[in-house]
């Protein structure tokens, strides 16, 4: 359950609309949010971690701070992949590597 609370499809949702890779996208949503109604209706449970509070909390507080990380990689991602300047390809790889180390960490820290 935790693994699925870090979940957010809003940060790839632009996917959704690309001709390679929509239709995986889409069925990988579908899949999670059928994951998601089942293991509630298994649990009785409302929400992702609703035994949990203080862990969910945390996530959320977490995921706050990791959000603008993961949009910035993923901008710099996809200049990467659209320009064919070798300087700033250096620019963008290294932030993308910046951004992981802020990633990492506070996935490694969750409470």
């Amino acid at each position: 359950m935790m693994s699925m609370s870090k979940s957010d499809f809003r940060v790839t949702a632009y996917l959704e609309k690309d001709a390679k890779f929509g239709a995986f996208w889409k069925l990988l949503k579908d899949e999670f949010e059928l994951t998601k109604a089942l293991l509630l209706e298994l649990t009785g449970n409302t929400v992702l971690m609703e035994d949990a509070p203080v862990d969910r909390r945390s996530i959320a507080i977490r995921e706050r701070i990791v959000l603008p990380l993961v949009i910035i990689q993923h901008y710099a991602l996809q200049c990467m992949n659209n320009n064919t300047d070798a300087e700033l390809a250096d620019v963008y790889n290294k932030l993308v590597i910046r951004t992981v180390y802020g990633i990492v960490n506070a996935g490694r820290n969750l409470a």
